[in-house]
């Protein structure tokens, strides 16, 4: 989960955190795609806070948001102490 402070979107969060993101995602489909290219497609969504027990009990009411690498304004800006994961 990513907690940003209330005048950082969630974009705008992610967008910061993204080396970190893709850093992780690469050392989980390490061991399932040996094939996979280091630079190949990731996508990042995102759903409102406190709704992960409905995201995986696949509650349709659930909206995602697909965040696109390199495409939010003002990402480059945010502290990154002020963006993280929370657990």
């Amino acid at each position: 989960m990513i907690t940003p402070p209330k005048d950082i979107s969630p974009e705008q969060a992610i967008e910061r955190q993204w080396p970190l993101i893709d850093r992780h995602v690469w050392a989980l489909r390490l061991p399932v795609r040996l094939t996979s290219e280091r630079n190949s497609p990731v996508e990042v969504w995102y759903a409102p806070g406190d709704s992960e027990l409905d995201a995986a009990r696949n509650d349709p009411n659930v909206k995602f948001t697909k965040v696109e690498k390199e495409k939010c304004e003002g990402a480059s800006e945010v502290a990154v102490t002020l963006v993280g994961f929370v657990g």
